[in-house]
């Protein structure tokens, strides 16, 4: 910590910590401004870099329980790592923990030092976190990106470097290890995504203002526009978070995920539900693309908030076909959003899931419908639909005598639950990678045979497996030889 500055909040309201802390931290390194009351916090922490919440919890279970309360009531804070001091510390972390990522406690009574080195330890934790989530000084040089896209700055070109969207998405996948990486996909489909799902998750906006900015576009919504905003926020908040964006990015996309739509909800709501992916429909996006420039121009005027801004006026661009995602932050938020928004249009059209619906979208993006985002965006879309899609078998697709047929059925089941060789695994189909060799024929759930085995799968045939598995079940995961330089999952 030698030479580093370090910004602290302190927020001291029972007066129980020891005496001379802000010089012998100062000391340290850490610069810190005090506040008496839960609702200061945001605002001070606005004006500093990074800060860390340093916690007086008093001396009793009464005043920690009341503290951590206050403190995951309070918005626009739960994102700071902070350190909780008091006789009853460890109850208070328990309770912060539910709503803050990064919480460490320190018992009560204690010394400076003890405080200090609670103080090291979460700024070494928090510095490790930052450094698997944000470039490295070089990095920056040279313009690229972090992890799992080590190369999403200088990457526009990726659509004119392979020949088709499965090339590139099944490259990338495997440069970025992204196949390792869960997206959500599967949750997006239950249903269960509203606002305080998404809040729930640290995924719905922190600042208060943009709190009440978003509610008031909600007020002028139908149910359905309500859940497919916050749908929309999630898929948002899943692509972000696995390109490893900044907290203050994050936020940004969290607010356009809603504030695009405020001029749509209050003068046209029918076009929050409009497929404008579908074949003549120029006019419906140029007619979209003003109105969320609208959107925009009231976000930076009214709402006070112009990065905002330049977010939803990108996206009304986007969708407009004004313009095309490159390779900087905005472009990357932007795309986020408008993919976001395009797949809960297709695939939550009627209020639920609906697997031909997104059979269709995977259609679109292989056609190149969506190739005005960007690709890094693209493939994160991607396996967020394939974990959707995949999910589980939807056999109410199926004719009713197959679906029915207990015989069919118990095959299914046996061939699920069947013990493979020595020399094979089983792969659910989200994580095939091209190259690998089927062992055993792959069998629909009617039985018939989709895939025989020895057949060495590449980019287009598992993107065409996932189309199909995801409008005719299949009856178990695929079966395919192990290979001892492979990382596989049985």
């Amino acid at each position: 910590m030698a030479g580093q500055h370090h910004d602290l909040v302190i927020f001291q309201k029972y007066s129980r910590l020891p005496a001379q802390l802000s010089e012998f931290l100062h000391a340290k390194g850490f610069s810190s401004q005090n506040v008496s009351k839960a609702t200061e916090i945001y605002h001070v922490s606005e004006t500093l870099k990074d800060p860390i919440l340093l916690i007086d919890a008093g001396n009793n279970k009464h005043s920690s329980q009341k503290v951590a309360e206050e403190l995951c009531n309070t918005p626009g804070i739960q994102r700071m790592p902070l350190v909780v001091v008091g006789n009853f510390a460890s109850l208070g972390e328990r309770l912060l923990a539910e709503k803050f990522n990064q919480v460490v406690s320190v018992d009560a009574p204690c010394n400076n030092i003890r405080i200090a080195e609670a103080l090291a330890y979460l700024v070494e934790t928090v510095e490790t976190q930052r450094v698997h989530h944000e470039p490295s000084a070089a990095e920056r040089a040279d313009g690229s990106r972090s992890s799992p896209f080590s190369h999403a700055l200088n990457s526009r070109d990726l659509y004119t470097k392979f020949s088709t969207i499965p090339d590139m998405f099944f490259s990338e996948l495997q440069d970025s290890g992204l196949q390792h990486v869960k997206m959500g996909g599967d949750q997006y489909l239950t249903g269960i995504v509203n606002e305080a799902y998404l809040k729930s998750r640290n995924q719905f906006p922190q600042n208060p203002d943009a709190q009440r900015n978003v509610q008031a576009v909600l007020s002028n919504c139908d149910n359905w526009s309500r859940l497919h905003l916050c749908r929309v926020a999630y898929i948002t908040a899943q692509i972000l978070e696995t390109l490893s964006v900044k907290p203050q990015l994050f936020e940004h996309g969290m607010t356009a995920a809603f504030l695009f739509a405020e001029h749509l909800a209050r003068h046209k709501p029918s076009l929050l539900r409009t497929n404008y992916l579908r074949a003549g429909r120029a006019i419906t996006r140029k007619d979209m693309c003003s109105r969320i420039k609208d959107s925009a121009m009231k976000c930076a005027a009214d709402f006070k908030s112009p990065e905002v801004g330049q977010v939803i006026a990108m996206i009304g661009r986007l969708i407009g076909e004004e313009d095309i995602a490159m390779d900087d932050e905005v472009s990357i938020i932007a795309s986020s959003v408008m993919a976001a928004d395009i797949t809960d249009r297709f695939c939550f059209k009627s209020g639920a899931w609906d697997p031909r619906a997104a059979n269709a979208l995977m259609k679109k993006i292989k056609g190149g419908a969506l190739n005005e985002i960007h690709p890094h965006v693209l493939c994160c879309l991607l396996k967020f639909l394939s974990e959707a899609a995949l999910a589980k078998p939807w056999t109410f697709l199926l004719p009713k005598d197959i679906r029915e047929n207990a015989a069919l059925a118990e095959q299914a089941r046996r061939t699920r639950d069947a013990v493979v060789a020595r020399d094979e695994v089983k792969i659910p189909l989200t994580e095939l990678t091209p190259g690998m060799r089927l062992s055993q024929p792959l069998l629909a759930y009617d039985g018939r045979k989709i895939l025989s085995e020895a057949l060495i799968l590449d980019q287009d045939l598992i993107w065409r497996l996932w189309q199909l598995a995801a409008v005719r079940p299949l009856n178990a995961p695929a079966v395919v030889a192990n290979q001892d330089d492979e990382d596989f999952d049985a």
